[in-house]
């Protein structure tokens, strides 16, 4: 094979080999898919009784998947753990934040990006009834603790000299993130063998170019 060269001689002599491995390369992965639709061609008659295998393997693939999806979604209904002190965790959380936090911008972002103005009172006290106690606010008023509550919306108010409109602001979603359910995508079978056999194939390109893989 005539000795790959960069266009009009250009660049160094270790760039002139970086080329030509590249070229190599290209050229490699190009007789690799020329194999592979041969192959395919040839096997054509085998791939139609491999075909319903196929499928009951894509059909036992999404069964699996949705019983995992399920698993890592499951949500108990208590996660509260035994030991935990919703009015100490608090006072840990704001010692923390009043070292260098703005309350607005904290606030906003776990309101998906809400403009502070929109937040209103009782959204706060949604979300540190989320954030602290691992119950709704309705919860914790049926329980009688709807004083602890309202005592640390206002700590945040006297110490970040904030004014928390009253109401609720119902377009508004904090993230909840221990009782929403895992966000992921079905990707068939034949995805990942198609993914897994391209990474393949270019790993035996990359050889039969010259490259070696470093320790």
């Amino acid at each position: 094979m005539p000795s790959l060269r960069m266009p009009c001689e250009l660049g160094t002599m270790h760039q002139q080999e970086a080329y030509a491995m590249t070229c190599s390369a290209a050229l490699a992965v190009a007789m690799c898919l020329a194999a592979l639709a041969a192959a395919c061609m040839a096997a054509a008659p085998l791939l139609v009784l491999l075909a319903p295998l196929y499928f009951v393997g894509e059909l036992l693939f999404l069964m699996i998947w949705y019983y995992r999806y399920k698993l890592l979604s499951y949500q108990p209904l208590k996660h509260r753990p035994l030991s935990h002190d919703p009015v100490s965790s608090f006072e840990k959380a704001m010692a923390h934040l009043k070292v260098s936090a703005d309350i607005k911008h904290f606030l906003s972002i776990w309101f998906h990006g809400a403009a502070f103005e929109d937040i209103k009172r009782e959204n706060v006290a949604d979300l540190l009834a989320y954030a602290f106690f691992y119950k709704t606010r309705d919860e914790i008023e049926a329980e009688g603790q709807a004083q602890e509550l309202e005592a640390m919306v206002q700590f945040i108010e006297l110490t970040w000299k904030v004014q928390l409109p009253p109401g609720r602001n119902s377009k508004l979603r904090w993230m909840c993130h221990l009782w929403e359910p895992m966000r992921c995508w079905y990707q068939p079978l034949g995805f990942y063998l198609f993914m897994e056999g391209a990474a393949l194939l270019g790993a035996l390109a990359l050889r039969a170019a010259g490259f070696k893989q470093s320790s």
